[in-house]
């Protein structure tokens, strides 16, 4: 080590025995036998003191090298990192790592050097990132901790040499002296091009779904490593790209460790922690891969045909792992946050490489997961942090003005991949907007009281119910305000108005616009950035560069290849010298951007039409059959007449076929189309993957969850079979433990054996039967039957076991009744965001809790999610960016405005009619909400939605100015207000009314909203000295973090003697809130108050006691009762005054809710 060292020292990063080329050699030297021969020797040993000189000596190898070791060498270090950091996993708990950095990362929580990477998580404990640099050594994390960063310092070199190369490609164009070319010539060479162009993208498939077939199957890492540096990655690349096989193989290494099963301990029932950390692990490296990769999105194939490969590789290895690892996420939050930060990281810079993939994770992770209803109550399958996760996460997703019009113009409105019938954007909008609604009912059907009048499992319901809420109305405040910012620039746009000058007084922009002031708690709820759109902010400055620059210029900069891989929307975006609304040069921008316009509404108009002809179609299926559809969808050019376009089609529309009629589809094969019958057969069950299955288990998968019903013609059945085994043999033939088989018949005659022998043994005697009972088949006649029926060989009696144990426990149930729920791979028909909260299942999950779900019934979409993405992996569908694809247009704007503004509506409407405990909170997010909305449709003249939005914005108005003197029926004359119009007599709507009378005086009329909602801000504004002294109260009470509510006060504290049952006086801290009253007692070691006893003020009584000390009073309540002594009479007067002051006011507060008309 000390050698390697000095002669690093000396020679800097060259290396001795390597060429300049940058090529990975496939030599052997001393140093590859010396690193091979250590990483043996430390695995073998195990020995933990070996450990870090071992990690030490391969990092510093390899730095040597400047990472240009042999092939096999690199792979012996990844496995002994692996190996490292999974023995620290597999010691006993009390010192297992990753646990040994949570609880470093508790105790540096409060550090602000390590603040913006570690995050509160479960229950109060700190999960931080396993390639967490700490620096210097200041926390002694071992081995396994060098390991892991050795590792990411790894991957960073490795890519460092992944650089895109441009080749220029040849122009087609014949010159003056090639005009008497033979033209046959010439089309042949274009034939030919097409051709080879055909065979590659066939090959790279190929290999891709080839390595997909080893990360499945089960096997030693060393033999995985070979293949994919020797098979899979040269087929891919060729022998002339070292660094590109390297970059694919580490990808393909991690995404196997990712994907492996994490196991329980069959005593307790608990993860693994070896699994666990080895998951958590390399989903951190495949983030921290894509992270680094230093390559550009936006380049074509024949620019650069090797990157675009390994963008291919990411989209067939990094998506079907992530959709792998749903259930993993479901059950451990922490699993879920790395799969967010992968899928967060695809969307910001893969995405126009990754569109269908996108719809699909979108479908899968973020709209499943908030579907689920609020993950509140107390249960195993609670799934609180998730959900809190995707919640933070949107603002990460769509941090641009671009983003959302984008996630519109590709999901919700191009019919080019077919994806439009998913409304992915809507979807988003609704399920947000009934999350929030769900957690309304949460918290008015528990009123702070829960189910026994107050015990304190029901009000940690309410306060969890209270925190999502937050974070679903600060997604849906990020989300409008994203679609502000878009208003807002195209409004410059048309009016020459440039944020940067604009003609609005500075006062206007400051009440508009109120600065954050990190040092007191914020006017506007947490998670919310409020800064005005007519700041000049470096987020709203790159917004104005792409909307204010002329269209045409956009169109032409975009063939000029970007020299930065596109990192948000805005950076792709080359910047314009004639942006200037001043320059003379943008004149012709209204003309072009009105041609602009016509495209957008045309391209809407299309879609239209697109969605009628699809009705027409699903209404052909159910009077003339699904060949006619077909028919009539070709005819009308939504498919194509290729058998693969046709078996998409089916896939992509899966749910809404009716399965029986699906399966005599399928089982067609007519002498006048029966090769074509047989192709789309073909394709249909092709994008299914039987790897790693046996006959029993592959058959029962493709009988059950693939979206059809087997017909009950014999020649339909034989056909569909019979392309079952053949899809079936090609994924596991020499697969002697899955597929014991010599030949493919073999499978054929095994599959129809299991249907029979399914039916034998429990349709023939079951309900479905009206004969007499007879004897069943036994495992030895079973056996028997299948004497030489594979080439005359005997099958292993164990693997006909395995099959009839399998079919005797469990019966392959196939469905007699159109049933889709179960098999729908994505979110056709779930707009309100409802279906996953309505599908219940009250006796397994007791108390008859409809927002709890079982981890199968949430993974149900995963397997034939993937099976699509298989069958659409030769299709490249481009994602749809605004400035190049589709310059910005205010139609745009407009229709995704006009699609998705009524869930915003109604997400206020139901909180005004809720006078929830919360209010101030929750009026907060409504003026934002409110704000936003009035901007955005006075922005695009959308008349009727402003109108309705300013009934809004006059009921919160009516509400505030009279809350002080609340009566029973304030939330009802309210309603009575703004429905007979009383708001049109106040001052303001007039000033407002005539402000908006005309399009150039929206910046007025704007300006007088804002100042309207300023004032009533003033009335919802936490005061910064009470939430101070909270924050204080709050930091000496450990796990305390969940005090800090805007609704909530601190009150006062003090030493009480608490009398005990067995009679026994303790001493403990009492802190008395606004809305609870908590005792702790004193830490000596750690200095801090642990909570002992929490009592809701709600269901609270305080009395006097006439004792001999006279100092005594008694807590009354339905969870506990006691006594306690105060120091003295006066302190004892104090605290019942106090106690029963907040009580009274926690009593108002609920009385609101209960006597109030509107619930």
């Amino acid at each position: 080590e000390e050698d390697t060292k000095s002669s690093s020292s000396e020679q800097g990063n060259v290396s001795l025995y390597r060429s300049n080329t940058g090529e990975i050699s496939q030599k052997l030297t001393l140093l590859d036998l010396s690193v091979q021969v250590v990483c043996d020797c430390a695995t073998s040993s195990a020995r933990e003191t070996h450990f870090m000189p071992c990690v030490d000596f391969c990092k510093d190898a390899f730095r040597y090298t400047n990472g240009m070791l042999n092939t096999r060498t690199l792979g012996y270090i990844i496995r002994f990192y692996l190996f490292v950091c999974n023995f620290g996993a597999s010691v006993p708990a009390a010192s297992t790592w990753p646990e040994t950095m949570s609880a470093a990362a508790s105790s540096l929580g409060s550090c602000s050097v390590y603040s913006g990477d570690l995050e509160e998580h479960v229950g109060g404990r700190i999960d931080p990132p396993l390639l967490l640099d700490w620096g210097n050594g200041r926390i002694g994390m071992g081995a396994p901790q060098a390991s892991a960063l050795a590792m990411k310092d790894m991957i960073t070199l490795l890519l460092e040499r992944v650089s895109p190369t441009i080749t220029s490609v040849a122009s087609s164009s014949c010159g003056a002296d090639e005009q008497d070319q033979d033209v046959l010539t010439f089309v042949a060479k274009i034939v030919d091009d097409i051709i080879d162009s055909s065979v590659h993208r066939v090959n790279v498939a190929n290999y891709t779904q080839l390595a997909l077939y080893q990360i499945s199957r089960s096997g030693g890492s060393e033999l995985f490593w070979h293949d994919m540096t020797t098979t899979c990655g040269p087929g891919l690349f060729g022998q002339e790209h070292p660094e590109y096989i390297m970059a694919f193989s580490v990808l393909a290494f991690l995404v196997k460790i990712a994907t492996g099963k994490i196991r329980r301990v069959q005593d307790t029932g608990n993860h693994v922690a070896r699994d666990v950390a080895s998951k958590l692990l390399s989903l951190e490296l495949i983030h921290h891969y894509l992270k680094v990769l230093p390559l550009d999105t936006t380049l074509t194939e024949e620019e650069c045909p090797s990157s675009t490969i390994l963008f291919y590789c990411i989209r067939r290895l990094v998506v079907p792992c992530i959709l792998s690892n749903t259930a993993s996420g479901f059950d451990d939050p922490r699993v879920f946050r790395r799969l967010l930060n992968i899928t967060t990281i695809l969307w910001s810079d893969f995405r126009n490489n990754l569109k269908v993939e996108i719809a699909v994770l979108f479908e899968q992770i973020l709209l499943r997961t908030l579907r689920m209803g609020p993950q509140v109550y107390t249960s195993k399958m609670a799934r609180l942090d998730q959900q809190l996760d995707v919640l933070s996460e949107i603002h990460l997703w769509f941090h641009d003005a671009n983003d959302v019009l984008e996630l519109y113009l590709n999901f919700d409105m191009d019919d080019s991949s077919g994806v439009t019938h998913w409304n992915i954007c809507c979807q988003m909008c609704a399920v947000l907007c009934r999350l929030a609604e769900q957690c309304v009912d949460v918290i008015l059907g528990n009123g702070g009281k829960g189910e026994k009048g107050g015990d304190v499992v029901a009000v940690g319901v309410l306060e969890k119910a209270r925190v999502l809420q937050e974070k679903a109305m600060s997604a849906i405040c990020h989300l409008i305000r994203s679609m502000m910012d878009a208003s807002w620039c195209i409004y410059a746009t048309n009016h020459e108005v440039s944020p940067t000058n604009t003609p609005t007084p500075n006062h206007a922009i400051g009440k508009m616009s109120p600065e954050y002031d990190s040092s007191s708690p914020p006017a506007t709820p947490p998670g919310f950035d409020d800064d005005s759109v007519f700041s000049t902010s470096p987020r709203t400055l790159a917004i104005e560069e792409n909307w204010l620059k002329n269209p045409v210029e956009q169109h032409h900069s975009h063939k000029i290849p970007p020299k930065k891989k596109m990192i948000h929307t805005a950076t792709k975006f080359h910047k314009s010298k004639h942006a200037s609304p001043n320059n003379k040069s943008s004149t012709p921008r209204r003309n072009c951007t009105a041609t602009y316009n016509k495209d957008i509404s045309k391209k809407q108009h299309d879609h239209q039409k697109t969605d009628k002809k699809l009705q027409v179609a699903f209404e052909i299926i159910l009077s003339r059959g699904l060949k006619k559809s077909l028919d009539y969808l070709i005819a009308c050019n939504i498919i194509t007449s290729s058998p693969r376009d046709a078996a998409l089609w089916l896939r992509i529309h899966q749910s809404r076929i009716d399965p029986l009629v699906l399966g005599d589809y399928l089982g067609e094969g007519s002498h006048l189309d029966g090769e074509y019958s047989n192709l789309v057969r073909y394709h249909y069950v092709r994008a299914v993957s039987f790897v790693d299955m046996n006959v029993e288990q592959g058959l029962r998968h493709f009988l059950t969850s693939c979206g059809f019903r087997l017909p009950g013609e014999a020649q339909r059945i034989d056909r569909i079979m019979s392309t079952f085994a053949q899809c079936f043999w090609e994924d596991n033939a020499g697969d002697k433990i899955q597929c014991p088989f010599l030949h493919q018949d073999s499978v054929f005659l095994l599959a129809f054996a299991i249907i029979m022998l399914n039916t034998d043994l429990h349709m023939a005697n079951g309900e479905y039967s009206h004969s007499k009972r007879r004897k069943r088949m036994t495992r030895a006649e079973f056996v028997t039957n299948w004497r030489g029926v594979d080439k005359k060989e005997d099958l292993s009696k164990e693997y006909l076991y395995q099959i009839y144990d399998s079919i005797e426990k469990k019966p392959i149930a196939i469905q007699h009744e159109r049933s889709r729920k179960g098999s729908m791979p994505l979110g056709h028909g779930s707009g309100s965001g409802s279906d996953e909260s309505q599908k219940v299942n009250e006796e397994k999950n007791g108390k008859g809790n409809k927002y709890i779900h079982s981890a199968k019934s949430l993974t149900r979409g995963i397997k034939p999610a993937q099976e699509l993405l298989r069958g659409l992996s030769l299709h490249k569908d481009p994602f749809l960016m605004l400035g190049s694809d589709t310059p910005p247009s205010i139609d745009l704007v407009r229709i995704t405005v006009t699609s998705t503004w009524f869930h915003f509506h109604g997400i206020v409407n139901s909180m005004l009619d809720a006078p929830l405990p919360n209010r101030k909170g929750v009026l907060s997010y409504c003026l934002n909400v409110l704000k936003c909305a009035i901007s955005i449709t006075m922005f695009l003249d959308m008349k009727m939605e402003c109108t309705a939005f300013i009934r809004q914005l006059a009921q919160i108005k009516f509400i505030m100015e009279r809350e002080d003197h609340m009566y029973k029926d304030l939330y009802q004359d309210a309603k009575n207000y703004v429905m007979k119009k009383g708001y049109e007599t106040e001052g303001w709507f007039s000033r407002l009314e005539k402000a908006r009378e005309t399009p150039k005086t929206t910046m007025q009329a704007i300006e007088q909203v804002y100042c309207l909602v300023n004032n009533l801000r003033n009335h919802v504004q936490i005061d910064p000295h009470a939430a101070k002294s909270l924050s204080e109260v709050v930091r000496r009470i450990r796990n305390g973090m969940f005090l800090l509510k805007d609704f909530r006060s601190f009150l006062r504290e003090g030493d009480l003697v608490k009398r005990c049952r067995n009679g026994r006086n303790i001493t403990y801290r009492f802190f008395l809130f606004s809305d609870r009253l908590i005792y702790a007692h004193h830490s000596k070691s750690q200095g801090d108050y642990k909570i002992h006893g929490e009592l809701p003020l709600s269901a609270m009584k305080v009395e006097d006691v006439k004792t001999r000390s006279h100092f005594t009073f008694q807590i009354v309540h339905p969870t506990k009762s006691f006594l306690v002594n105060a120091a003295s009479l006066e302190v004892k007067d104090m605290w019942i005054a106090d106690i029963t002051k907040a009580i009274g006011k926690t009593i108002d507060c609920y009385a609101r809710l209960e006597n109030s008309t509107s619930w």
